[in-house]
Formats: C-alpha cells, sequence, structure tokens
C-alpha cells in the first residue's frame, strides 16, 4: 500500500506484528510512523514510553527481540522502529520471516528501509500478516493531488488543483517544505474554507 493511502484512511490498516516503511521519501516515512505511534501506544506525552528507537550500524536481533518481549510498567503495548534497516533485514531476515510468522502480541516491529525486494520469503509473509508502506518519492501531478487531499484530510480545507498546481511550482516538490507552506496557507486565509491561486501567489 502506498502511505498517501494509508495517511488518507489509516483506520482501514491495522497496525500489528511486523510493519515496513519503505522507499526514500522522509516526510512520508515520519507521518506514517506519526500515525502508526498513536494507533500502537495512543495520543499523548506519556506514548514515547513505550517506543524503542534502534539507528546503530551494528544491531544485533537479540537486542529488537529483547525490547519486543519487554514488559513495561507504564504501558501494556511496544513500538519498536529499526531505521536504516537494509543491512539489518539482509542480516537477520530468517528471523524476521519467524517473527513475521508469530508476532507478539503487544508488540509492533517497524523497519525502515530505503530498498525492499517484494519477491522475497519475507515480503509475501508480510503481505499476509504485516503491513508494507511504501514511502517512494511523489513525482508530477502525484504531489498536487497529495497537497490536495493533506489539505482536506488534515487541515478541513479546499485546496483546487490549480492551485495546488502553482504551489508545486513555486515552491517544489519537497512534501516536507509544502506541508509547511500548506500550514501558512491556511493560517493565511483563516476560516475560510477554500484557500485559492491568489492565496498562494
Amino acid at each position: 500500500m502506498h502511505a498517501t493511502q494509508f495517511l488518507r484512511n489509516p483506520a482501514a490498516a491495522t497496525p500489528q506484528g511486523l510493519i515496513v516503511l519503505t522507499g526514500g521519501e522522509r516526510y512520508l516515512k515520519q507521518r506514517c510512523l506519526e500515525i502508526l505511534r498513536a494507533a500502537v501506544l495512543g495520543a499523548g506525552d506519556e506514548s514515547s514510553i513505550g517506543e524503542t528507537r534502534f539507528n546503530r550500524k551494528e544491531l544485533e536481533w537479540k537486542d529488537v527481540r529483547d525490547e519486543l518481549h519487554t514488559v513495561s510498567m507504564f504501558t501494556t503495548q511496544r513500538l519498536v522502529v529499526v531505521e536504516e534497516a537494509d543491512d539489518f533485514i539482509t542480516k537477520y531476515r530468517s528471523q524476521l520471516e519467524e517473527f513475521a510468522d508469530s508476532p507478539t502480541r503487544r508488540s509492533v516491529l517497524v523497519l525502515d528501509a530505503n530498498t525492499w525486494r517484494k519477491n522475497t520469503r519475507l515480503a509475501k509473509k508480510i503481505d499476509e500478516s504485516g503491513l508494507e508502506l511504501e514511502c517512494s518519492e511523489l513525482k508530477g501531478k502525484q504531489v498536487a493531488g497529495w497537497l490536495t487531499a493533506e489539505a482536506k484530510s488534515r487541515f478541513e480545507r479546499r485546496l483546487p488543483s490549480d492551485a495546488a498546481t502553482l504551489m508545486t511550482e513555486l515552491a517544489g516538490t519537497n512534501l516536507g517544505l509544502l506541508n509547511q507552506e500548506l500550514e501558512k496557507l491556511v493560517n493565511y486565509v483563516g476560516d475560510r474554507e477554500t484557500i485559492t491561486s491568489e492565496d498562494v501567489t
């Protein structure tokens, strides 16, 4: 499933077991992780108590496994995130396949990878029981479409396609930057429901 589809309707996919964020669009990965964190751990300041992040190169499977099985006094759910997980996936593919077959009930493992081979046994297991979110770079009209959907879902504003296209022409296609510009426009128009091309310029 592409991340944009997941972000439009996160309730359609239940985060459980093993989740892989693939591709190089950093902003989409951050947004997906925010939604997953809220779904697994709940909203609020205490939600970070149940989250562990690994971002070191020399990561061992036993460290991740131990975190997945650790019970906390403060939370019943765990979210374990392995950043830059390409080497980790290659090195511990068989252990990840076993985990995909029998995940822990109270823990979710998120692997953040740049590349992902869909023809592997691990990918097929995740298709069956986990979740793969493709966070690939958006191109051309996809960016304007994303802006229109983002304006509606996050800010309850209407952004016509001509205004969205103009935003991409003026600000480029970096989703993080476009999100900032969209926030500025929402503040600028106030209570008005529609953001026009004139507002963009």
